[in-house]
């Protein structure tokens, strides 16, 4: 077979390995500005399950039915489409990088117009809301994020405290944690969300807030004999939201035995002790209280 020298691809078509005679020219170009092109990629959440895609670039489809979108293997349902926009439809993907393919009959598929053939679209988690937005320096309650991407979260973190994750009440688009106590960061913390596919933060996302914190109300006796073994009876208010966390009185530098704890307090035994004024500590997840009044 004889080829002669040429600046642009030849086509070439042969039939039982005979190639067909050449009438006229046989010249094909691949030129820039017949190429479909694609500048941007940006997302939103449309409903609780899917996904809105928007696409920004040049030599698209104004026919809907000329432009095939697929993202990660996935058909995205083309809603509006003209030369330089298009906006398609699909179900929510977890966090992740994706291929995306852009097919606009009858140029071809579109390249990244930034370099290269390929296309990616990048899914973050997304958060909307933080209920409560505001607790107490404490922790221990439930926190609820929403938003969406939370597929695969594995660890939340409020400012550098985990916030353990229940798994069986999240999913893609809640979070349920038990908050960290405050351990002397600042009261307005960054909230961290931890995949196998990196982590994600968004700033200033919780406020502690020691005013909520419980505080003592009464004392049923201020003042005892040298012996001890009295009852004394704390009240402590909101005690009912922290039963089962970990409790502490101290009186002067003595560690006082809890007897009972109820919604609305603690009581305890007494000790021994000599004579004198004496400072009396409630730490509750090892923050002290302060005092009503």
């Amino acid at each position: 077979m004889l080829a002669t020298p040429n600046d642009f691809t030849q086509v070439v078509v042969a039939v039982n390995d005979i190639p067909a005679n050449c009438s006229g020219s046989c010249t094909f170009q691949y030129l820039l500005e017949s190429t479909p092109l694609v500048s941007n990629l940006d997302y939103s959440v449309d409903d609780a399950v899917h996904m809105l895609i928007h696409l920004v670039g040049s030599g698209l489809a104004a026919d809907l039915k000329s432009l095939l979108v697929e993202v990660n293997q996935q058909d995205c349902k083309v809603l509006v489409s003209n030369h330089s926009n298009a906006l398609c439809r699909m179900p929510l993907l977890p966090a992740g990088l994706y291929t995306v393919t852009v097919l606009v009959r009858p140029y071809g598929l579109a390249v990244n117009a930034s370099g290269g053939a390929d296309i990616f679209l990048r899914i973050v988690p997304i958060l909307t809301a933080i209920e409560p937005p505001v607790a107490s320096e404490i922790g221990g309650l439930p926190v609820i994020l929403t938003g969406s991407g939370f597929d695969g979260i594995k660890l939340v973190l409020f400012g550098l405290q985990p916030c353990p994750v229940n798994a069986n009440t999240s999913n893609a688009t809640i979070i349920e944690c038990t908050l960290p106590v405050r351990r002397g960061e600042d009261h307005t913390v960054h909230v961290m969300v931890v995949s196998e596919h990196g982590s994600t933060l968004f700033a200033n996302a919780f406020t502690y807030d020691s005013s909520l914190n419980p505080v003592i109300t009464s004392l049923s006796r201020n003042s005892t004999s040298i012996v001890g073994g009295q009852t004394l009876d704390i009240g402590i208010s909101s005690f009912a939201n922290y039963a089962g966390f970990d409790v502490k009185v101290i009186i002067g530098e003595s560690v006082v035995e809890i007897q009972e704890q109820t919604h609305h307090g603690l009581s305890v035994a007494l000790p021994s002790l000599t004579r004198g004024l004496y400072n009396l500590s409630v730490f509750l997840n090892n923050i002290p209280l302060g005092t009503k009044g």
